[in-house]
């Protein structure tokens, strides 16, 4: 599944600088298309209805070195391969912020976390493959998966709210929820904000 029928409006970066400037000079309705690998620290676009597109098969926007969570609210994202950090704990930076986000059929690889906002994955893949590290995590936010893997070693997918502050709601429709160990949790539920 690669882009097609894209924009007009499109931009087509072959390197980290052109990808920023992409982003930050993107009006609603444009495009990015990813050829290849974009490595970057800084993906952030927020308040932009835009489309990040993957045009080719390796297709990959490598924000695993990003120290700050990506706040992309309004974009969509399809047919990419997007690498966050990974981290044990829901106090990290390794994912989205701030979301009215789409996701379709995207892999995600490390710990993709949906915080304060709107998510929706249709037909994507996530897979962490650090032990004790979850694949996707819902935080005080509300995401939807349609057609989704969740592929961990030993926790694959985590929905956690933070007290009584935030409304957090995880829908996951037709997914699976593999945990390569046996006798660990594939998919762990705590609303009350205990761990």
């Amino acid at each position: 599944n690669v882009a097609t029928n894209v924009s007009t409006s499109s931009t087509y970066p072959s390197t980290t600088e052109e990808f920023n400037d992409s982003l930050t000079n993107a009006k609603d309705g444009d495009a990015i298309v990813v050829s290849g690998l974009i490595t970057t620290t800084n993906l952030n676009a927020s308040g932009k209805n835009i489309t990040i597109y993957g045009m080719s098969e390796d297709a990959t926007i490598d924000a695993s070195s990003q120290t700050n969570y990506i706040d992309v609210s309004g974009v969509t994202f399809k047919n990419l391969t997007v690498k966050v950090a990974s981290s044990k704990d829901q106090f990290h930076k390794t994912g989205f912020i701030n979301g009215s986000t789409v996701f379709e059929n995207c892999k995600f690889e490390g710990t993709v976390t949906a915080q304060l906002g709107e998510y929706v994955f249709n037909n994507c893949v996530f897979t962490n493959t650090n032990e004790g590290h979850y694949a996707a995590f819902v935080y005080a936010g509300k995401a939807t998966y349609n057609n989704c893997t969740f592929e961990g070693v030993d926790r694959a997918a985590k929905v956690f709210n933070h007290g009584d502050t935030y409304d957090c709601a995880a829908v996951y429709n037709n997914c699976t929820f593999k945990a390569s160990k046996v006798y660990k949790t594939a998919v762990e539920i705590d609303a009350t904000g205990n761990v």
